[in-house]
């Protein structure tokens, strides 16, 4: 059976919203308002022309965005789908930029859209591949950026061992291409490292290592404020 998606329309200047289903496949499925002007319902007239300005398939959505905010409403079902890849993008921007990710209402729409998986999140936010350089979920929900993303994740993965060092070298780093870096990466996260950013600058350590140095700063920061 067909799923539906809701979105939520709202209007400038009037309060109230638009709730209209789609069928998966794009169609209309069904309409409902509580819009209001100045209070009162609006008029046959008014409602007539609202109506007529919304989208009546999913491909028109994005052009009713000059006219309305549109949010997706998730449903009960993929509710904690959404919110877990959420709490993937955050945690994943973190490690990366020690800096939080404030999502937008339409960023988590496009997130949903995308259906991505933990995997491609986390093999974005490490590539540098250069369509991946914004590290934002625009970038990333681009198809081509979807696509290079599933080519190298299904890559037939090389035989790491002895080719490259379990420790990091930045002098090493720097002779190899990016596919080979790419790999590299993977070898050092497969030994225990982790690679984070902090003003833009990466940095790899070994994960005890790390959690050490994160329970060190949160005594100082105690410490700081006695």
């Amino acid at each position: 059976m067909a799923k539906k998606r809701k979105f939520e329309f709202k209007r400038t200047g009037c309060t109230g919203r638009v709730l209209i289903e789609y069928w998966e496949t794009g169609e209309l499925g069904s309409i409902k308002t509580t819009l209001r002007f100045k209070g009162k319902k609006l008029s046959n007239q008014l409602l007539s022309r609202m109506i007529q300005s919304l989208p009546v398939d999913l491909k028109e959505l994005k052009s009713a965005e000059e006219k309305f905010a549109i949010k997706e409403l998730s449903s009960r079902e993929d509710s904690k789908e959404i919110t877990d890849l959420i709490a993937t993008w955050k945690y994943a921007y973190k490690e990366q930029f020690s800096e939080q990710y404030k999502l937008t209402p339409k960023e988590i729409g496009l997130l949903k859209q995308c259906k991505a998986t933990p995997e491609q999140i986390k093999f974005y936010m490490e590539s540098t591949e250069w369509n991946m350089k914004g590290k934002t979920i625009t970038e990333f929900v681009r198809g081509d950026v979807q696509n290079c993303i599933q080519r190298l994740l299904s890559a037939p993965k090389e035989e790491t061992s002895g080719k490259y060092p379990d420790h990091y070298d930045s002098a090493f780093e720097a002779s190899l291409t990016p596919s080979e870096m790419q790999l590299y990466w993977k070898h050092l996260r497969d030994n225990g490292w982790i690679m984070t950013r902090v003003n833009n600058i990466k940095k790899w350590q070994r994960k005890e290592h790390n959690r050490v140095s994160r329970k060190v700063q949160e005594v100082a920061e105690r410490f700081n404020k006695v």
